[in-house]
């Protein structure tokens, strides 16, 4: 911006993060970056379940899950970033899997700092590097370390990597709060007592319950097991912790979230689950294979047009975006109110687009001052 302003005096851009230029290019990144998480992701589960399989799953993920909400909609949020760097590093990983007990030092590093990008990117993201701890649980039983000194080796290239992606962010926390460990999360965590089962299936952006297309994706991991161990316990160990983990946080609902978005840097495992779920489905029904290809697709797209009805509703305040909602009130506006709104909005957006989005932020702000955060 320094340079644009010296060369155009006379059309100068206000460096302070909130002038177009700023978010534009936050918009068209984070987009960017969500394409790139899906290719990724579609290109691991299209080596492990096939073509078809692999791009309704991504389709479906893409499209009836909260990836769209944070992608296109509230694109200066983390979720979207993070759920890149675990696409790449999944897909980096699975690229040196085959080769695992062989596997170089600096594709260890490689690894290990994607870890660290994850961690940089958002915190919870770091459960991704399971599958690293994996890796180096296989390796060492199976005796295939020749020495204890290479496996002190490959253990210290691991945490020198995850240091190094970490080290930018340390840095600024360590020139702003004086110390490189502020997490900003406080100590709101309850690991004795968490909202398990409230993190699915809860009105208040349960998981399952919001985007049910994710409950599918957490059947395909039985498949996925099945037919792909390595890869497939990696997953499902990932997702336990991660479930845990955020249950335990006192803000486990996201408080202003569709579904739960904390944990949508699980996006790539999910194409993978719902992948392996599809071509189970596809070998196992006794229908014709025909009627099979349109069956899942149109089931697809349906989950596809309920959750977009869903996030149409939320993000113009039919339903709070805050707390609990009332599903006989959501379900009843899918089928009566939001096919009349939609066309509304639209309407409004073409005539006077100022006027609708400062009465949504209206609303918004209302919300907020009645609001109270609870666990």
């Amino acid at each position: 911006m320094k340079i644009w302003n010296k060369l155009n005096p006379e059309r100068k851009v206000r460096a302070d993060g909130f002038s177009k230029p700023y978010l534009w290019l936050c918009a068209f990144g984070t987009a960017f970056y969500g394409i790139l998480c899906l290719l990724l992701s579609y290109k691991v589960a299209r080596d492990l379940t096939g073509e078809w399989s692999a791009l309704w799953a991504t389709i479906g993920i893409w499209f009836a899950s909260a990836f769209p909400v944070y992608m296109y909609f509230l694109p200066f949020m983390a979720h979207v970033h993070s759920a890149f760097v675990c696409a790449f590093f999944l897909w980096y990983w699975w690229r040196t899997y085959h080769r695992l007990t062989e596997r170089r030092w600096w594709e260890w590093l490689t690894l290990s700092l994607l870890v660290g990008f994850a961690f940089t990117t958002y915190h919870v993201s770091v459960l991704i590097g399971l599958f690293l701890v994996a890796d180096f649980v296989e390796v060492s039983l199976k005796k295939r370390f020749s020495r204890s000194a290479q496996a002190l080796f490959v253990g210290f290239v691991c945490i020198f990597g995850f240091a190094i992606g970490w080290a930018p962010t340390g840095f600024v926390k360590w020139t702003i709060f004086g110390s490189p460990f502020v997490s900003g999360y406080g100590r709101q965590w309850w690991f004795i007592s968490p909202r398990l089962w409230q993190i699915l299936f809860s009105s208040e952006h349960g998981l399952w319950s919001w985007t049910p297309i994710i409950f599918l994706a957490c059947i395909g991991f039985v498949p996925l097991v099945l037919r792909h161990p390595g890869t497939g316990w990696r997953c499902v160990i990932t997702l336990l912790v991660s479930w845990y983990t955020v249950a335990s946080y006192g803000n486990w609902h996201g408080q202003s979230s569709f579904s739960n978005r904390i944990l949508l840097f699980l996006t790539p495992l999910f194409v993978l689950g719902l992948s392996a779920l599809l071509k189970e489905l596809r070998e196992k029904l006794t229908a014709p294979r025909r009627k099979v290809l349109t069956i899942i697709p149109i089931g697809i797209l349906l989950l596809i047009l309920w959750n977009w009805g869903f996030i149409f509703q939320w993000g113009t305040n039919m339903i709070p975006n805050r707390g609990p909602i009332s599903w006989k009130v959501m379900i009843r506006n899918q089928f009566t109110k939001v096919p009349v709104r939609v066309v509304h909005i639209a309407k409004g957006f073409v005539t006077n687009r100022t006027a609708v989005i400062k009465e949504i932020e209206r609303q918004d702000l209302e919300e907020i001052k009645r609001y109270r955060v609870r666990r």
